[in-house]
């Protein structure tokens, strides 16, 4: 990032453009991880928006959230250690594991468990030290084993992050920063002020809106889609 920042000057005549390039390997995951944290701090420091650093939203995806990232490694820990547990929830598990182990987790596991005790990961290792284990110290082992090996387990990592992310998204603890209303329509429904004070002599205040959001598609668009399929037709949601 601070290379970019060499070459990208205000006000200057052409603006540099950036093209990262990495390959499909699990360990390597970790440096666009990095970039992309990086960019979205600065967004949000000079914007006020995390998505607002030039460039941050191409490689967003690449960001984890702290906390279910860190669930997600302590599952990882618990899945090698024991993987009978997960015997009712092979549908949970990525696809690899039915294909190439024949849905024989327990083999995965020994195969991963070698390779990451050779990097001081092993199991029972991450499962003790799970309060000292970071995402980061994780992506750096993970470079050290055979590529199809840290793929593979950077694959099961990537499973139960995802888990948690939908989980705390449908339990409203997940905090996506600002965002856009994508709809047809947005109407302002109500508004009112939940604070108003004064610091250093300037009136504060904090306004909560009530919107109604219509997510729908408009009449033409409606009519367009009857004409493209015959056999479809308008229904009534009850």
């Amino acid at each position: 990032v601070q290379q970019m920042g060499r070459s990208h000057r205000s006000n200057q005549a052409c603006a540099p453009e950036f093209k990262l390039l990495m390959t499909p390997i699990g360990g390597e995951n970790r440096f666009a991880s990095a970039v992309a944290s990086r960019l979205q701090s600065l967004g949000a420091l000079t914007h006020g928006d995390r998505r607002a650093g030039s460039g941050a939203a191409t490689i967003a995806g690449f960001s984890m959230e702290p906390k279910c990232a860190t669930d997600a490694l302590r599952d990882l820990a618990t899945f090698l250690q024991d993987p009978d547990r997960w015997k009712d929830r092979q549908d949970e598990l990525p696809d690899f594991i039915e294909k190439e182990y024949q849905g024989d987790a327990v083999q995965f596991s020994l195969n991963a468990s070698v390779g990451l005790g050779k990097m001081g990961l092993g199991p029972m290792q991450m499962v003790q030290n799970l309060q000292t284990l970071t995402v980061k110290k994780f992506q750096n082992r993970l470079l050290g084993l055979p590529i199809e090996t840290q793929n593979q387990v950077y694959k099961v990592f990537l499973t139960f992050y995802e888990q948690k992310v939908h989980l705390a998204k449908s339990q409203q603890k997940l905090s996506d920063g600002i965002l856009d209303l994508q709809a047809e329509k947005v109407n302002l429904e109500n508004e009112e002020c939940i604070y108003h004070g004064t610091r250093d002599g300037r009136k504060e205040e904090t306004w909560l809106l009530h919107v109604s959001v219509d997510r729908g598609v408009t009449w033409d668009q409606a009519l367009k889609l009857k004409q493209e399929q015959d056999d479809s037709g308008f229904y009534e949601m009850e």
